[in-house]
Parts: C-alpha cells; sequence; structure tokens
C-alpha cells in the first residue's frame, strides 16, 4: 500500500475512532514526516497534512503540560477538531456518510 492511502487511512482511523491519539500521532510522524516522499502528494494535500503535522507534534495527554505551557501544547479535543477538518477538506469522511 503507498504511504499516501497509508495516511489517509490512519487519519479515517483515529477519526472515525479506531485508534488512540498516542498510536495516531505516533504513527503519522513516521509515514508524514519520516516515509513519504514530497511527490507522493498533491500541493494542496501537503499543505493540510503540514498544518495537521504541526499539530500532532504539539499533543499531549499530560494535564501538567496544559497546565504549564497552555500555548504550547494541544488536547485531545483540539487534535480530534483538526483531524475531521482535515478528513472533510481530503474528502475522507465517505464512511460517515458525507461523501456520496
Amino acid at each position: 500500500m503507498k504511504l499516501r492511502k497509508k495516511i489517509f487511512n490512519l487519519i479515517r482511523d483515529f477519526d472515525f475512532g479506531r485508534i488512540g491519539a498516542e498510536k495516531f500521532c505516533t504513527s503519522f510522524y513516521i509515514l508524514y514526516d519520516l516515509e513519504l516522499a514530497e511527490d507522493e502528494l498533491l500541493d494542496w494535500e501537503s499543505q493540510i497534512l503540514d498544518d495537521l503535522s504541526k499539530l500532532v507534534d504539539r499533543y499531549s495527554d499530560v494535564k501538567e503540560d496544559h497546565v504549564n505551557y497552555p500555548e504550547t501544547y494541544i488536547t485531545y479535543d483540539q487534535l480530534k477538531s483538526a483531524t475531521s477538518e482535515v478528513v472533510k477538506k481530503l474528502g475522507l469522511d465517505y464512511e460517515k456518510g458525507n461523501n456520496k
């Protein structure tokens, strides 16, 4: 399976609740930031995923991180919301019945 498809499936799996945030963030980092070649995505897809990557890097499930560094880390709800927007922008929401 090509990396593009793996990344899109990973995003959908997190958005649909099939995997947790930690697994999503780790897997996204490995697939997108480390393994994906620049030419495997369209420019507009790259921009959307670049923005998501910046948020994935800032996710923390440690409450003290959010208290001590509120502008640095994002919460699960913020990550989930951002991922849901990415699913819509990339047209990956067909399993939810929104893209027929």
